[in-house]
């Protein structure tokens, strides 16, 4: 195996492990993954309809309605009709939404550090560097199949 491939090995690996253990933190929050990447979106993209949704998650709109309906209970999810179209619903997330998204990623990032605190400072830098490079030549692949016109 050339290192091109154990790196890409290792790669896959490393973002299948964090996925787990984000999952995992989810969890205990009793938020399902479902509801977690709805949640997401809609911080994303304030505004985004249930359609536009359904196509960038790849959840079935009528999930995504039952999910959204339930926030809207809860009092995470706000909807609104569109100013221009009042047959168009468009969500955006309230401030218990946000804060509750803000708390879950805080402890997220918080169960990677101490993931990642046994890595000195030294190593943390090359390893920044070397994804700082994967990430440029992504960007660059990126840019080539689509250009700005």
């Amino acid at each position: 195996m050339t290192n091109h491939e154990l790196l890409i090995d290792l790669l896959h690996q490393v973002n299948r492990k964090l996925g787990e253990k984000g999952r995992e933190v989810i969890a205990q929050h009793k938020f399902p993954i479902t509801t977690m990447l709805i949640v997401k979106q809609i911080n994303l993209e304030p505004g985004i309809t249930i359609s536009e949704l359904a196509r960038k998650t790849n959840i079935a709109k009528s999930h995504i309605s039952n999910i959204v309906k339930d926030l809207s209970v809860q009092g995470w999810v706000e909807k609104h009709n569109d100013v221009r179209d009042q047959r168009v619903l468009r969500l955006f997330l309230s401030p218990a939404g946000t804060e509750h998204l803000g708390f879950i990623g805080r402890e997220v990032r918080q169960q990677f550090a101490q993931l990642l605190a046994p890595i000195t400072d030294s190593r943390a830098t090359q390893i920044i560097e070397a994804l700082q490079e994967i990430l440029t030549a992504l960007e660059i692949t990126q840019a080539k199949e689509y250009p700005l016109d």
